[in-house]
């Protein structure tokens, strides 16, 4: 084995073919943080590391562009090892950096007095070879903000069209602005903010495992939130989407309350009379091309939309959790109706009082589920005392469980949608099925009827 490999080196050099080399210049550059928080004449810090992976000692030009708040105070500064320049100073030559050694670079912020949002975009490029570049963006939200948007649309750095598209009637507002393609908050970060708006736009790939894990933690702790998309639902509860499953869709029902019906909605929106969001309000969305969800109700609230070709387009949770959930992006309303939806959304996801919390169950209580009978899909809901993982089996006449799944409940009231199929898939027949919850070593069990 080792002569035939010598052999095989020599034919290769004798073909004058060379064996691969490492790239004489190159360069990596991390950044773990891209999205910081922090109060009047806070100094944020973004740290990076930048190291020579090439074979040559080599310098590094870096070029700062920002967008900041109109005042004396908000700044950024190149820092470059120990040394910061002033915030005037918007490019800099490293000194040189060896084959194998690395160097601390930052970008980094003063918060001023004025409550926003500041940008910073750190270039960085190798003197040797100007085309080997990495660029990044940073952003510094004062944590004062009266809300934060989580912008979840997919737009370019600097180039915020669907923010940009709410801002303007959101003017009496300050806002935080979260690029979620930079970097997710942590649940600390958002509670910071009395209100949050997630915003997806027309994206297809909306909340993944992260997003949703931190929105339960969020809902859970009574954050307030309003969610805004054109395929949320669609992405998360349609099986013709990668992305579906039956947890995604429990999740949906337990935490945004709502049930996907359609991928369809039409462009024509009118607000449920005597709501608290849409009432007298009624528009056509801009983009013609749109595919809004359609949704129903899965537990107590009340739709603030419909679809002019019918359907539920947006709901507000009732009680004691917070959420106004859009099927449709909300920067496709346009401006008049937009401002007044907005208004209405503010008002409406304020903290409520103590009388608007209702009270927690003594023990596990079932609630009609439904509609019943029902084909295919009906709704399960109940009542629990406490948060926990709940097991529900669906049996048949004679007790014989058919299927079964588990689902994380939270205190309050529950619903969970079901759809006759057993545990293979297959469709159940018509018939009276019994269905059994148990929750923290309690159990309450119901009667439902499929009616094909």
């Amino acid at each position: 084995m080792r002569r035939h490999l010598l052999s095989s080196l020599l034919a290769w050099s004798l073909c004058g073919v060379a064996l691969p080399a490492a790239a004489a210049v190159e360069f990596s550059w991390s950044t773990p943080t891209l999205v910081r928080t922090g109060g009047e004449f806070a100094y944020l810090e973004f740290y990076g590391l930048l190291s020579n992976t090439g074979t040559e000692r080599d310098t590094y030009a870096l070029h700062k562009e920002d967008l900041l708040p109109n005042d004396f105070v908000w700044s950024t500064s190149i820092c470059v090892g120990g040394f910061c320049y002033a915030p005037f100073v918007t490019d800099i030559t490293t000194p040189p950096v060896d084959p194998g050694s690395s160097l601390d670079i930052r970008l980094d912020f003063t918060i001023g007095m004025a409550v926003g949002t500041g940008y910073g975009r750190l270039r960085v490029s190798s003197v040797t070879d100007p085309q080997q570049m990495e660029e990044r963006g940073f952003v510094a939200i004062h944590n004062a903000a009266d809300l934060l948007v989580i912008d979840d649309c997919d737009d370019p750095f600097l180039a915020f069209g669907h923010f940009n598209a709410i801002a303007p009637q959101l003017a009496g507002e300050t806002l935080g602005h979260w690029p979620r393609a930079l970097q997710l908050p942590t649940l600390a970060e958002l509670q910071t903010f009395p209100i949050v708006f997630w915003l997806t736009g027309e994206s297809q790939s909306t909340l993944d495992a992260s997003d949703r894990a931190l929105l339960g933690s969020y809902l859970t702790g009574a954050g307030a939130l309003l969610v805004s998309g054109d395929e949320i639902a669609w992405d998360l509860c349609d099986p013709a989407s990668p992305h579906y499953s039956a947890a995604n869709v429990q999740w949906v029902s337990s935490f945004f309350d709502i049930t996907y019906e359609l991928d369809m909605g039409g462009t024509s929106v009118v607000g449920a009379p005597g709501s608290d969001v849409g009432a007298g309000l009624a528009f056509a969305l801009a983009d013609p091309a749109a595919n809004p969800d359609v949704i129903s109700l899965s537990r107590a609230g009340a739709l603030q939309f419909s679809y002019g070709g019918g359907g539920g387009a947006g709901s507000l949770s009732t009680g004691g959790k917070r959420i106004l959930y859009l099927g449709f992006d909300l920067a496709d309303v346009p401006a008049g109706p937009q401002a007044a939806l907005l208004d209405n959304a503010l008002i409406a996801l304020a903290a409520p009082s103590a009388s608007d919390t209702p009270a927690l169950p003594a023990r596990l209580t079932l609630l009609p589920n439904q509609p019943n009978p029902f084909n295919p899909k009906t709704t399960l809901r109940f009542q629990a005392p406490a948060a926990g993982l709940a097991l529900v089996e669906v049996l048949d006449l004679r007790g014989r469980v058919l299927t079964s799944f588990t689902a994380e409940l939270r205190a309050g009231e529950n619903a969970l949608p079901f759809t006759a199929v057993d545990a293979a898939g297959r469709p159940l027949a018509s018939g009276t099925y019994f269905y059994r919850v148990q929750l923290n070593g309690e159990s309450v069990s119901g009667k439902m009827t499929l009616l094909k």
